[in-house]
């Protein structure tokens, strides 16, 4: 199951999934793209901010999850707990690669030594 689920369970269940929550995430990455774009260590932030986007995922999962367990919404839970593993599994893709990142970033620069 992925989170397009999730959406439709919980409007069976009357519940409105946010446009503004929606809008605010395209904005925030819009945002996040102008910001790094000005920066020469572009694709080491955007690899940070994507970890911390996938932990930030994790932890909303899990609060809906504890939410619709204590709601008697098991469907909803198992749901959440689907996605709560892809989201993990993508979180650890992106750990995995940091180090690949930072090091080609720090392959690509020229570092003076101070005599």
């Amino acid at each position: 199951m992925c989170s397009s689920d999730l959406q439709k369970l919980l409007q069976e269940l009357g519940a409105d999934t946010s446009t503004v929550k929606t809008g605010l995430g395209m904005m925030t990455e819009a945002v996040k793209g102008l910001t790094t774009s000005l920066a020469q260590d572009e694709p080491v932030k955007d690899l940070l901010a994507s970890y911390a986007m996938e932990h930030f995922e994790i932890a909303s999962y899990n609060a809906l999850a504890v939410a619709a367990e204590a709601s008697g919404l098991s469907e909803v839970a198992e749901t959440c707990a689907e996605i709560i593993s892809d989201e993990e599994a993508m979180a650890e893709i992106i750990a995995d690669s940091l180090p690949r990142i930072v090091h080609d970033y720090l392959g690509s620069q020229k570092f003076s030594k101070a005599a």
